[in-house]
């Protein structure tokens, strides 16, 4: 099966922020960037994947600036076998980073393109549908439990009072809620020999 994770770099949400000297915009000297949280539950749920079946790929996908590629690193560090990098250093809106995504994994026709529910600093729960729809795809959020057999997809998520149940047919784009699974963290020697890994860059136009 092959699999690719769309993911996001966030300021961590334990950074304090502050403003720059300009009085409107933030200063960024001090802020720790992170892969934002419910996009490792999407990894997570990609390597299980993979290892459960024995074969296929995983592919971490981001949309950001150059800084972005440490949190490819850990990624690829958590196991991912490769990485794409969509290299902008202009702040996108939704649409626009759903398109950059779009055209990339047009290309590539993976099985299963994976998000996080939501990034926790927009925390718009929209890039996944976006993508989905650009990509002529269906779509689910707010998945708790994931099972695919052979082309076929049986999903569960969290809704009001209760749990929906769903299935459905590869390729789908889903996006992963922390009830999921608990992500591995990769050693520092992992992240070390990610740097062997393939990645590859894209530019936006």
């Amino acid at each position: 099966m092959k699999i690719a994770v769309c993911i996001k770099r966030v300021p961590d949400t334990a950074t304090r922020l502050n403003f720059a000297s300009d009085g409107t915009s933030l200063d960024q000297s001090e802020v720790q960037w992170i892969i934002s949280p419910y996009d490792e539950f999407a990894i997570e749920e990609g390597l299980r994947l993979k290892e459960k079946s024995g074969e296929g790929s995983v592919t971490v996908i981001t949309c950001g600036p150059s800084a972005a590629t440490k949190e490819l690193r850990q990624a690829l560090g958590m196991g991912a076998d490769d990485a794409v990098h969509i290299e902008t250093e202009e702040d996108l809106d939704p649409i626009q980073t759903a398109r950059c995504l779009a055209q990339v994994l047009e290309s590539r026709g993976d099985d299963l393109v994976l998000f996080g529910r939501q990034s926790v600093d927009a925390q718009g729960a929209q890039m996944g549908s976006l993508v989905a729809s650009l990509l002529g795809r269906p779509f689910a959020n707010n998945i708790a439990k994931l099972e695919v057999d052979g082309s076929t997809v049986q999903i569960e998520r969290d809704v009001d009072g209760g749990r929906e149940t769903l299935e459905g047919t590869l390729p789908v784009v889903l996006g992963a809620d922390k009830s999921l699974n608990e992500p591995r963290y990769p050693k520092l020697k992992d992240i070390m020999k990610a740097k062997k890994k393939p990645r590859s860059e894209e530019h936006t136009s």
